[in-house]
């Protein structure tokens, strides 16, 4: 079963590209399949891999654009998978629950490779996993498993882009994936032109978008998560066939609460490094910042703010999906 496209490089003298990537420049951006999706340029051997990905009926996939929930559903998710193991849960989510798939393709190959020197599970084949795996992913469903909807669960997570796109922008500057003098609109604007690592943004969610009514995928947005925890956690359970007590409903929205979560040692990713203040600006390096819906308005200009809701009416136009960029306070 070959992966079926082949990747074409972003030349080098897309200068703002690589100014504002510059941990890519030596080795390369390329955009791989028709929805030309950008990583690296030496990927195509590893998403021949990943497309290779074995595939069992009790597994369950976790697919969401970068930033939007993607943590906070895995583990709403595995809880309810696992009966609400609260003690369980006090191991890593990743990488000793759930597997991160493609961050192979989504590191650099510097990143790669140090990774790799130094024996992080987070490079570990998933086939060195016990069984069944729960697995997190930002890839498209054209670069998955084919037959992965007609074998397996799946959840799909969307956020608005406002706020994934300035989530995304800081958790890349904290990690030194960005150059520093790149601003959130510049990289706003990169985003919006799929000239960002694992862009575009909406061919990957209007793929799940179509796919919405089929038995085995679960769509959900993070605006649906902050307004309704305990709705969404109930239609995850129903989805995975499971039944959950009163009791049972109530902890899980209080383990799941963005405090619990930001507090939680086994999911805010301390582990890698995450979850320190910048000494020069006092600012939090947090992997899980503020968890809000509207946040964009304090960090996005009013011209880019405005060019982001242009490019997302004209992308969802026609197709019933609406997503929210702002919440009624309660």
């Amino acid at each position: 079963m070959e992966f079926p496209f082949t990747g074409e490089p972003i030349p080098a003298s897309e200068e703002a590209v690589y100014a504002a990537f510059p941990s890519y420049r030596q080795h390369g951006l390329a955009m791989f399949g028709p929805d030309r999706v950008v990583y690296s340029a030496d990927a195509l051997p590893i998403l021949q891999k990943l497309y290779q990905t074995p595939l069992h009926a009790d597994d369950l996939w976790l697919l969401t654009p970068p930033k939007c929930g993607t943590t906070w559903m895995s583990e709403l998710a595995w809880l309810v998978n696992h009966d609400c193991d609260f003690e369980a849960a006090k191991s890593y989510l990743v990488p000793d629950r759930a597997h991160f798939l493609d961050m192979p393709v989504l590191a650099s190959p510097r990143g790669r490779e140090a990774m790799t020197a130094s024996g992080s599970r987070m490079m570990m084949p998933i086939t060195d996993r016990p069984r069944p795996w729960h697995i997190q992913t930002h890839l498209p469903l054209n670069f998955l498993p084919p037959a992965l909807l007609d074998t397996c669960k799946v959840i799909y997570v969307v956020r608005n882009p406002k706020d994934a796109v300035v989530s995304f922008y800081k958790m890349l500057q904290n990690n030194k994936t960005l150059s520093p003098e790149l601003t959130v609109d510049q990289y706003a604007e990169l985003y919006m032109a799929d000239r960002c690592i694992s862009t575009p943004f909406f061919s990957n969610v209007l793929q799940a978008w179509k796919q919405r009514n089929h038995p085995n995928m679960l769509f959900v947005t993070f605006e649906e998560m902050k307004q309704d925890l305990r709705g969404v956690i109930n239609r995850v359970a129903a989805h995975l066939g499971k039944q959950l007590t009163e009791k049972q409903l109530e902890q899980l929205e209080r383990h799941l609460s963005f405090e619990s979560m930001k507090d939680n040692q086994w999911v805010n990713k301390e582990n890698l490094g995450y979850r320190k203040t910048d000494s020069s600006t006092g600012e939090s390096q947090a992997f899980m910042r503020k968890g809000q819906t509207g946040d964009w308005k304090n960090n996005l200009s009013t011209e880019v703010a405005q060019k982001m809701d242009v490019w997302m009416e004209e992308n969802l136009r026609g197709t019933g999906l609406e997503l929210v960029t702002e919440l009624p306070k309660k």
